[in-house]
This record gives structure tokens, C-alpha cells and sequence, in this order.
């Protein structure tokens, strides 16, 4: 869909690029991937003991692609295409972390593991795309969130703006503009517990009772229980979209004879 030369592209579909324009963006080539693809993939296979006494022995792991060999391989599409334009969407996670940061002490067990996770994946993409600069030449960098600051275990305090924003679209424009969906804010509850709806804090309140993480490779003997509180947040949302929609059944024949 994003790719130009795709039938049932974006461009053309949204029209998104005007119509006498996009044959000058048909002659652009484009490569979509991930940061998981700027890691270093194993060339040879070898034993664990002997990788290690060949890497100790001049600091460079031979078993590896050097940051050359994996720009040729993410890059293959752009054959001999120089000075490119990178474009990262979700770019708070693509950061390289503040040298002299101090350390959260804060943060512990599988909140210190989530940002050493973070910080890893932040290190492969931002390394992925110095590669690439230092191989093909990059001309220019765009970065796009909707959550543009710093997270928790970057070395800069939370929540700090990234200092190269220069445009901002907000979430107001982009509601009335129909690209994001308008936020459901609870207003209302009939469980009378507390002053405020049960629903407006729902992650307070049920976080404590989610499974733990780090456990992916344990099978689970029964199907898993929700809390009461998400259950019903899921059911009373739920019952809201079934009503408007019975609504708008009722009066579809209305409309469309009008």
C-alpha cells in the first residue's frame, strides 16, 4: 500500500499526491522495513566457545555482518542510489542515550528491564541509520510521533521534548482533520464506587492484577481471567457501539430513501 508501484496505493487511493505528479514518484525507489532488520545477522556458524576466542582475539566477531554487509542487504532496493531521505514513524523509540545520563534508580525489576529493552532497540535503529549515512549518504531525516519527548531510561528526564521539533500537528486538528478517532473519556458509571467513573482510571485500578510479564513461554492450564473492572469496561463499551448500531439499523431504510 505504500509502495508506489503497489495497484491500491495510499497515493492514489487518498489522493494524497496529485495526479500529474505521480509519475515523477513512480521514478523513486522506496525500501519499507523495521530496526529489526539493521541488526547484525550471523554469516558462519560456529560453536559458542569458538566465537568467543576468535572475537577475543582482535575485537571484531567474524561470525557477523559488518555495518557495510547489512546497508547492502536493507538497502538491496535502492541499488546504486545515493543521498537518500529516511523517513522513521514511532521515532520516540529511535534515540541514541544521553552519554552522561544518570541512571533511574527508580526503576526496577520489569520496569529497569522494559527500558533496558528500550534502550537496546533505540541503539539498533539509531546505529542502523549512521550505517546507512556512512554508506549511501543521507540527505535528510524525518521524524514522526504522536508521543514526541523521551521515555523513561533514555538518560534525559521523562517527558522531555525532543529539542529537534519543528512542526506539530495536534491532537485536535488531527480528530477534526478524521485521521485519528475521536477519544472515548468515560463520563459516566453505575457501579457507585469512588467520585470519579470507575472507567476514567481503569489502568490504576487493574494494572496490579495483569499477569507479570516475562512469562511468554508459560502455557496457561484455563483461557485467562479478566479484572472485573476491564470486563466491564470491555462489555460497557461494547453494549455503547451495539446500541448506536441498532440505532443506526432502524433508521438505514429512512436514509437511504432520502
Amino acid at each position: 500500500m505504500l509502495l508506489p508501484n503497489d495497484p491500491q496505493n495510499y497515493y492514489k487511493q487518498h489522493d494524497i499526491v496529485p495526479s500529474d505528479l505521480l509519475p515523477e514518484l513512480d521514478k523513486a525507489k522506496f525500501v519499507i522495513t523495521n530496526f529489526h532488520a539493521f541488526k547484525f545477522r550471523e554469516r558462519i556458524s560456529a560453536g559458542k566457545i569458538t566465537k568467543q576466542l576468535l572475537k577475543q582475539t582482535n575485537g571484531v566477531n567474524p561470525f557477523t555482518e559488518t555495518p557495510d554487509q547489512m546497508v547492502r542487504r536493507v538497502c538491496r532496493e535502492l541499488g546504486n542510489k545515493k543521498n537518500i531521505i529516511v523517513i522513521n514513524d514511532e521515532t520516540h523509540h529511535c534515540y541514541r542515550r544521553k552519554p552522561d545520563g544518570e541512571e533511574d534508580e527508580a526503576l526496577k525489576g520489569d520496569d529497569r528491564r522494559e527500558a533496558e529493552q528500550r534502550e537496546e532497540e533505540a541503539r539498533i535503529w539509531i546505529s542502523g541509520i549512521e550505517a546507512v549515512k556512512a554508506k549511501l549518504g543521507v540527505k535528510v531525516v524525518y521524524d514522526l510521533s504522536a508521543t514526541p519527548f523521551f521515555l523513561r531510561g533514555s538518560g534525559y528526564a521523562e517527558g522531555t521534548l525532543f529539542p529537534w521539533v519543528v512542526s506539530d500537528f495536534s491532537l485536535i486538528d488531527a480528530i477534526e482533520s478524521g485521521i485519528v478517532k475521536v477519544p472515548r473519556v468515560p463520563v459516566a458509571d453505575d457501579s457507585m464506587v469512588g467520585e470519579q467513573p470507575t472507567y476514567r482510571d481503569l489502568w490504576l485500578r487493574i494494572r496490579e492484577h495483569l499477569p507479570k510479564k516475562g512469562r511468554k513461554t508459560e502455557e496457561l492450564s484455563i483461557d485467562p481471567t479478566l479484572p472485573v473492572e476491564l470486563e466491564g469496561a470491555l462489555q460497557s463499551l461494547y453494549s455503547n457501539y451495539e446500541k448506536k448500531f441498532e440505532q443506526w439499523e432502524a433508521n438505514k431504510d429512512g436514509h437511504e430513501r432520502d
